[in-house]
């Protein structure tokens, strides 16, 4: 069994090079004679710092003389790796050793992804049964094609976030919560404005928008620009979003859209949530980023979309038996359409259309409505993004309604 100790294995951490460090220093502590996770997988969002830190790692001096070298899989081939680490094992007479590898995934894309396994087998299975070597990876979407069980059992994969705002060193011009608000805390983004910080929210926003699409096939970019609006989606709502694309597809519009999800998916942007039974953005700072882009360069574009999402998910959420996978989403983008059409208060609005349809939803799963709602389905992301155009009393009041609904409209047991 594996050390329980949920503050060494969290599964997700801000990309915080000091954080880090810190963690790997704890995780050394239980080496070697514990039984623990030996391959540190670090997974997020181009420019969330994932080098930074192996940099890190690398230069921090508590850990120098254990660290046998950094490798990176984009510009080294599987076999020159496969080599250079086993030889520098090797060689290593230290009781703990570590191992950096960044862009551990370009494996995945060489060919038919053989390399990817291969390293898998020859190298990190290797490492593992050794048990003295920490293995620290770095990849842009998360690794789950590891085929080993010695690998699988002590696997840790972490998420990398944007940071909080309690994270960001102010600048001269901007206080922390300043950049936190132009920036949404992804170090990218942040780069970008620490070097040029006449940039306006409007810049930053399009620069992120090409920055991260950047890798996308032309066909692609149409439902990129789309799919960013949405917290969730799926292939039905972007037939509704983007019909042109659709009727003229030659292959068929389900086909069509697949591959064009494909192509989200093998740049690390997105991945199928099966809890929610939909596909999700990876980062959720990203997602918002590139939607701010459409919002200042196709304002009209930005509106009929969130009023086209709002109509799907509404129509879900008259059948109770489905309410907890679409709640949120509604609640979303009907917030975002009053906010785009500044006709209404937003957070009033949202909660006169709760009050109004409570009494269909007789039946429905509340628990995990309320779940969904107080998480954002699963997402810190969403959630602080609706508190935000709602406000907090609004969120409290539609809050206060679900729970209402829970003991008014629940079937008896």
């Amino acid at each position: 069994m594996l050390e329980q100790n949920l503050d060494v294995y969290d599964s997700e951490m801000h990309s915080n090079p000091k954080q880090v460090v810190q963690w790997i220093l704890e995780i050394l502590g239980l080496m070697p004679g514990a039984t623990i996770p030996l391959v540190h997988a670090f997974w997020g969002s181009s420019g969330i710092g994932k080098t930074t830190l192996l940099d890190a790692l690398g230069s921090a001096n508590e850990l120098t003389a254990l660290i046998l070298g950094k490798w990176d899989a984009r510009i080294t081939s599987a076999a020159d790796l496969m080599q250079q680490i086993l030889a520098k094992i090797a060689q290593s007479t230290e009781r703990r050793k570590i191992v950096l590898i960044d862009n551990l995934d370009a494996l995945l894309r060489q060919e038919d992804g053989s390399d990817f396994f291969d390293f898998e087998h020859l190298v990190i299975r290797n490492l593992v049964e050794r048990n003295d070597t920490l293995i620290v990876v770095t990849s842009q979407s998360e690794l789950r094609q590891w085929r080993e069980y010695e690998v699988r059992e002590r696997l840790h994969s972490i998420h990398l976030l944007p940071l909080a705002a309690s994270e960001i060193e102010p600048m001269d011009s901007y206080s922390a919560e300043q950049i936190y608000a132009l920036t949404l805390g992804h170090p990218q983004v942040i780069q970008w404005l620490r070097d040029a910080p006449n940039l306006t929210e409007q810049a930053l926003a399009q620069k992120a928008r090409d920055h991260f699409f950047q890798e996308l096939a032309d066909e692609t970019q149409p439902l990129a620009r789309a799919s960013c609006l949405f917290p969730m989606f799926d292939v039905a709502m972007l037939r509704l979003v983007l019909p042109s694309q659709a009727e003229n597809a030659s292959e068929g519009f389900y086909i069509h859209f697949l591959e064009r999800i494909r192509d989200l998916a093998g740049a690390g942007l997105i991945y199928w949530n099966a809890e929610s039974g939909s596909y999700r953005y990876a980062d959720n700072s990203v997602r918002c980023l590139c939607a701010r882009a459409l919002f200042y360069e196709q304002p009209d574009e930005f509106r009929r979309i969130h009023q086209i999402a709002f109509d799907y998910f509404q129509s879900d959420a008259l059948r109770a038996t489905y309410l907890h996978f679409c709640f949120v989403s509604a609640i979303y983008h009907l917030a975002y359409t009053i906010a785009a059409q500044a006709s209404a208060p937003v957070g009033a609005s949202c909660l006169e259309w709760v009050r109004a349809h409570q009494e269909q939803w007789i039946g429905a799963d509340w628990d995990a409505v309320i779940s969904a709602w107080e998480t954002g389905q699963g997402d810190a992301g969403t959630l602080e993004e609706i508190k935000s155009l709602l406000g907090s009393e609004a969120f409290a009041e539609i809050s206060r309604a679900l729970q209402e609904s829970k003991h008014k409209f629940a079937l008896p047991a």
